[in-house]
């Protein structure tokens, strides 16, 4: 869950990851692409994928990771 405008730095996991976004609006990077998502919108991303993510507005998102994964930013 977030407000508009906001954002998370490049990082990556450990292990795969799988974003839904669930309301609103989010753009991640990766790749050199841009991803748009809206609600009902799935993105599958590989682990030590770097990437990173911002907001276009308020918004709630389900992610799906290994529980024991690490979470390191930079790439």
């Amino acid at each position: 869950t977030g407000g508009a405008g906001q954002a998370m730095p490049t990082h990556y996991a450990s292990h795969d990851a799988f974003l839904t976004v669930l309301q609103g609006e989010v753009i991640v990077e990766m790749n050199g692409a841009e991803h748009r998502l809206k609600p009902t919108d799935t993105l599958a991303i590989p682990a030590r994928k770097p990437h990173s993510l911002r907001s276009q507005s308020a918004f709630r998102m389900l992610v799906v990771l290994k529980a024991d994964a690490r979470i390191e930013f930079g790439g």
